[in-house]
């Protein structure tokens, strides 16, 4: 049974190889990661071109979770960010909505590589600052909170 210091060095060496391929090929591709409760690490490719598609792959690997109960899940991709004060991120996503927008056409929007790691005890969003041109991941910033849609992907679901 993997325990929760191999989970943290499986972690850790995920991050590690995501800034190295970054830095070489300059982009990343979406990807699964399970990692079994004996420490095994499957990969499993998330393509999609749009939200709709993201949607289909994110169904697909919580299906994944639920037919084999992983120790952890990871899930590493490239988004965009922007900030904006806490208080009025309602009205932003609103406002998003409202004008057919999304994050990637504002113009203070910032490049991101991220990571998002979860336990059945935990859950960890990992992300970095993009530098062009030299494919540098910097800016580290660990958050406690996940959530979206890329969150509770171990959570167990009522198939009733």
């Amino acid at each position: 049974m993997v325990d929760v210091k191999r989970l943290n060095e499986i972690k850790d060496t995920l991050l590690s190889k995501m800034k190295e391929l970054f830095k070489k090929d300059g982009k990343i591709d979406s990807i699964g990661i399970i990692v079994d409760k004996d420490g095994t690490v499957a990969f499993v490719p998330m393509p999609y071109r749009d939200n709709q598609e993201k949607l289909i792959m994110i169904d697909g690997l919580k299906s994944i979770c639920r037919k084999h109960s992983p120790a952890a899940v990871v899930i590493i991709n490239e988004a965009w960010s922007v900030v904006r004060p806490q208080d009025d991120f309602d009205k932003f996503e609103r406002e998003l909505k409202s004008t057919g927008k999304s994050i990637k056409d504002l113009p203070d929007k910032k490049e991101i590589a991220i990571m998002f790691f979860e336990t059945n005890f935990n859950q960890e969003i990992i992300s970095f600052d993009i530098e062009r041109p030299s494919n540098d991941l910097v800016n580290e910033t660990r958050n406690k909170k996940a959530t979206g849609i890329f969150s509770n992907l171990l959570t167990p679901v009522d198939l009733n």
